[in-house]
């Protein structure tokens, strides 16, 4: 140590310091020994390093390591034989993940001390952390021979010769190990590993063993003994332990899923399952490894068998861990793929309500709202995700379809247009929104904006059928750009022809166009190709008639009429048309 006498302020100072930073400092002073001077210091000078030194160690007591460096590097400016400022400035190094500077520092120190533990340590660490293993191991060799009774030393030299795959030399280590702690877990674990290494099978399953016998109740070690017969194709021995554990242990998780594997090799279906279903049950079995097994069957989920299998098991994912939410998510994907949409919706909100933090979990739920007409969840699944996700432009997007749904359209195009502000370098996003502005604008029959964000989504994907079906239907309501509207109606049943909804779109805008015939044949391909018969199909088909001069038109309009009134709500003229047997618009 300093041995100049400090003035009546640095021993303030020092006393200060020494006060606050007790255990630092505990570590520093046992960290170094007593300097012999081997270079003639003035007193000032030794002042001077002395405060240089200490600042350094309240600095690192606040972990302030830069700063910290520079004082102790001002020590040994001063005093370069000072073996603890060296120590000092490889340990600020490591604690600032450096090193390849620690190291020279650290070696510094031991020129000056060479039988320093805490300078052979500090060597250590920093060659350890460079990958210099044979570094490393030197400088643990020489720790192990001036702690001969510290243990964790030979750990460390063991560690570094398995890293540079000198395993009998490990083996060596191990068992210079066991003589001082005799038969442990740790040693003998280590040492069948290596051994397996080796290939040297039966010597790894002797080590396990040993385990064994001195551990006859203790199911992990037999499990180990398995691993290894089951790893050299030895099942049938495996077999036996395995079974030996659950004997041990009835509720033994890796050993029913090792049993259900087994099976499952022999084709024995009705045991593998057995087994499997029991694991899947057991909430010591970590719930990601269950998932590993369960993925394969989202691949074949299509097979029935397999389907019922998966829900199954992702059900009883839900018992064993009913606190992760990533069991119920992945049951509420197999319910949502076969097409249980109200289950998978109801599971989806509970892992919601686990954890709020999964976009892919919202993601689903929300295209699950928007697939059922769930249009009340979706609104407020929608706001929630807003919050959480606020730029995800695909949760603005189904906001403001929620918000059309719900007929409040001026909120839905401000959603629309957030959408739209976070939506880069994607045409086909671009386009959905433009198409759902056009269908804001037209509620709030602002159509000259509505025609133009019906353009700008044509732009993008000139061949969107339902785009092309919708803005063909307003124009002809408006009586506006009929031949355009025509050529887009005409497209949309080209891309996807047989589609009653765009079969009765372009006879509307035909029927608009004064086109009667042609406007009649199309209204009937559309009631034909027409699941179910709707009031506004009628209420068309009727109008279309009424125009006609066949024989007995518009009698057949007015029967048209009446039979729409009976399906639903149609115009707001329908019962007019009725009544006054004749066409209003």
């Amino acid at each position: 140590m300093f041995k100049a006498k400090p003035s009546f302020l640095q021993r303030v100072l020092l006393i200060g310091v020494l006060c606050m930073l007790l255990e630092c400092l505990a570590i520093a002073v046992f960290a170094q020994a007593p300097l012999a001077k081997k270079n003639k210091l003035s007193e000032a000078q030794q002042t001077k390093a002395e405060m240089f030194f200490y600042e350094g160690l309240r600095l690192k007591a606040i972990s302030d390591f830069s700063t910290a460096i520079i004082n102790f590097e001002k020590t040994i400016a001063i005093d370069p034989n000072q073996a603890a400022a060296y120590y000092e400035l490889s340990q600020m190094h490591l604690n600032l993940k450096n090193p390849a500077a620690a190291l020279p520092y650290a070696i510094q120190a031991i020129k000056f001390e060479p039988n320093n533990e805490w300078y052979l340590m500090a060597a250590a660490e920093a060659s350890e952390k460079l990958s210099e293993y044979k570094t490393a191991e030197k400088y643990y060799q020489q720790l192990v021979k001036l702690k001969p009774t510290h243990v964790e030393n030979y750990f460390s030299v063991a560690n570094m010769q398995l890293a540079q795959k000198k395993y009998k030399k490990s083996l060596r280590t191990y068992n210079e190990l066991s003589k001082q702690l005799g038969i442990t877990e740790e040693i003998a674990i280590q040492k069948e590993k290596i051994w397996l290494k080796l290939n040297k099978v039966p010597k790894a399953l002797a080590e396990i063993q040993t385990l064994i016998d001195r551990y006859p109740k203790e199911p992990k070690y037999y499990l180990l003994l398995a691993d290894i017969f089951s790893a050299n194709n030895k099942s049938d021995k495996a077999f036996a332990i395995y079974e030996k554990v659950l004997q041990l242990d009835s509720n033994n998780g890796y050993a029913q899923l090792e049993l259900a594997e087994y099976y499952r090799i022999k084709k024995q279906e009705p045991q593998a399952m057995r087994y499997l279903y029991s694991a899947f049950q057991n909430p010591q079995i970590n719930i990601d490894h269950k998932v590993r097994i369960l993925a394969p069957y989202f691949s074949v989920i299509g097979k029935q068998s397999q389907r019922k299998r998966a829900l199954e098991l992702a059900s009883f994912l839900i018992i064993a861990h009913p606190a992760e939410a990533k069991a119920f998510a992945i049951y509420a994907d197999l319910l949502y793929q076969d097409k249980q949409l109200d289950s998978a919706k109801k599971i989806y909100l509970q892992t919601i309500a686990l954890d709020k933090s999964v976009f892919a979990v919202w993601q689903n739920l929300l295209l699950l709202q928007a697939e059922t007409q769930d249009y009340s969840g979706l609104l407020k699944s929608s706001n929630q995700a807003i919050e959480l996700f606020p730029n995800q432009n695909f949760v603005f997007y189904l906001n403001a379809a929620a918000k059309y749904q719900a007929k409040d359209f001026e909120a839905a195009a401000l959603a629309y247009k957030q959408a739209l502000a976070i939506t880069f370098d994607n045409n086909e996003m671009q386009a959905q929104i433009y198409s759902g502005l056009g269908d804001v604008y037209n509620e709030l029959k602002q159509y000259a904006k509505s025609d133009s964000f019906y353009n700008a989504s044509l732009t993008l994907k000139p061949d969107e059928v339902f785009v092309l079906n919708n803005y063909a239907y307003y124009l002809a309501l408006r009586k506006e750009q009929l031949p355009k509207a025509a050529q887009m109606a005409k497209h949309a049943n080209e891309l996807q022809p047989n589609n009653a909804s765009f079969e009765d779109t372009y006879a509307w805008v035909l029927f608009k166009m004064g086109n009667y015939e042609q406007a009649l044949i199309w209204i009937e391909q559309a009631i034909s190709h027409s699941e179910t018969q709707t009031a506004t199909l009628m209420e068309h088909y009727g109008d279309i008639l009424y125009f006609l001069t066949k024989k007995d038109a518009a009698a057949q309009a007015i029967e048209k009429w009446k039979a729409a009134k009976t399906l639903g709500v149609g115009s707001e003229h329908l019962s007019e048309k009725i009544k006054e047997g004749r066409w209003i618009e």
